[in-house]
């Protein structure tokens, strides 16, 4: 039930945060790793794919975050060396 919920409040995220309409998001979480989509992430690590979100994983808090855009301005600061066309920089406003 917590897995299902937790899915529903990250499709609406993840859905939010990009140009996606509908989305199908596996999440599972499997001795210290994140494995969103099929891909598989350790705990705290980041992640950046080509739709323009950044990907959190926190297994020990059983958490996925995925920020869009825009970035805050923290986050633009802590991220501004990545490379070009990914978050943040792929954001309307911050490319560069």
């Amino acid at each position: 039930m917590v897995i299902s919920i937790l899915c529903l409040v990250f499709l609406a995220t993840f859905a939010e945060g990009t140009d996606i309409n509908n989305a199908q998001v596996s999440l599972t979480f499997l001795g210290g790793d994140c494995i969103l989509n099929g891909e598989t992430m350790s705990s705290q690590s980041v992640m950046w794919n080509n739709r323009c979100v950044q990907i959190k994983c926190d297994s020990n808090a059983r958490k996925v975050e995925i920020t869009g855009c825009p970035p805050t301005d923290e986050d633009f600061l802590k991220y501004q060396d990545n490379p070009y066309g990914y978050w943040p920089h792929c954001c309307p406003g911050y490319q560069r």
